[in-house]
């Protein structure tokens, strides 16, 4: 199948038919008739008909190239594509690996805050064991001075 594209159209009426329409104003039909036989024997002489073969073998040629051209950026399309599939799949295992380290955190900070509770209870104890301390070193030193009073009465 050959394709023309429009602009061939515009080319055989602004080269063949729009000289035509300004010659049938200006003769007879007379001449008219000698032009159009003029006309029709030049363009069924051979060299008429290799420049219409030339013509076509350039029309699809065109249609070729077109098309090479548009398979050419649908295949980069298509290459595009696969980059950016390519570029979704490495970030979503990016985000999978960072979901499952903000998990690790939370995990983390819940143990933290565990920790530091046990860490206040433990202060605390640690502290009344401190009163009690202080507070039996108050008592042997009430015991040993008892003992000296009456050691010495």
């Amino acid at each position: 199948m050959i394709l023309i594209y429009p602009s061939c159209f515009i080319h055989s009426f602004v080269s063949v038919i729009f000289p035509a329409i300004i010659l049938l104003r200006s003769i007879s039909p007379r001449q008219y008739f000698i032009q159009y036989k003029v006309y029709i024997e030049t363009m069924t002489t051979p060299s008429t008909a290799k420049l219409v073969g030339r013509a076509l073998t350039q029309a699809r040629k065109l249609v070729e190239s077109d098309t090479e051209v548009s398979t050419i950026d649908l295949n980069l399309l298509g290459n595009l594509n696969t980059n950016q599939s390519l570029n979704y799949i490495k970030l979503e295992s990016q985000l999978t690996s960072l979901e499952k380290d903000a998990e690790q955190r939370e995990a983390l900070t819940q143990e933290l805050h565990s920790l530091e509770d046990e860490l206040t209870l433990i202060e605390k104890s640690v502290a009344s064991l401190g009163e009690l301390v202080e507070e039996l070193d108050q008592w042997s030193r009430e015991v040993a001075r008892e003992r000296e009073a009456q050691a010495i009465s």
